[in-house]
């Protein structure tokens, strides 16, 4: 079976060899770190290189010519910032509900307005946490133990 692709030999001058990692030029313009699989020449006789993207699914594995492919070290040479794609969490957009998750658990007295802050630390002021040095969990009262001890009373009451 004949393809319109051949492979190159050994004696083809190559710039990149199998296994060599590279930065490549994707379709959106960022340059991600990728790993050379094979190479092979296209019809106008210039070089091709099939890379993985590091980080990414290889059903995106790709086709390249050699002129969107540069070393590492030209890369961090020509001062280009590098798109680390290893790291999921810089991906993601934060959802609605992981927002007010984050937002529950981050906000201060000094973001909100005047009449809601003062509602916070009057609630805070009735509703205290204690921290256990022993253990990570949070403890909450409910109620103050005066106020619980007067419910206590009524309730043996009845």
């Amino acid at each position: 079976m004949e393809s319109s692709h051949h492979y190159l030999d050994q004696s083809s001058p190559m710039k990149f060899n199998i296994g060599d990692f590279v930065y490549t030029k994707r379709i959106g313009g960022e340059w991600t770190k990728s790993e050379i699989i094979l190479h092979r020449d296209d019809p106008s006789n210039e070089h091709e290189y099939f890379v993985h993207y590091e980080g990414f699914n290889r059903r995106l594995d790709e086709w390249v010519h050699e002129a969107r492919i540069i070393s590492i070290d030209d890369y961090l040479a020509s001062n280009q910032s590098i798109v680390d794609y290893s790291d999921d969490d810089n991906l993601r957009k934060m959802t609605r509900k992981q927002k007010r998750r984050f937002d529950e658990m981050n906000h201060s007295l000094a973001d909100l307005d005047p009449v809601t802050a003062a509602l916070e630390r009057d609630y805070a002021e009735v509703h205290p946490y204690s921290f256990s040095a022993d253990k990570d969990q949070v403890y909450h009262e409910t109620c103050p133990g005066d106020a619980r001890d007067r419910h206590l009373v009524l309730l043996s009451i009845s």
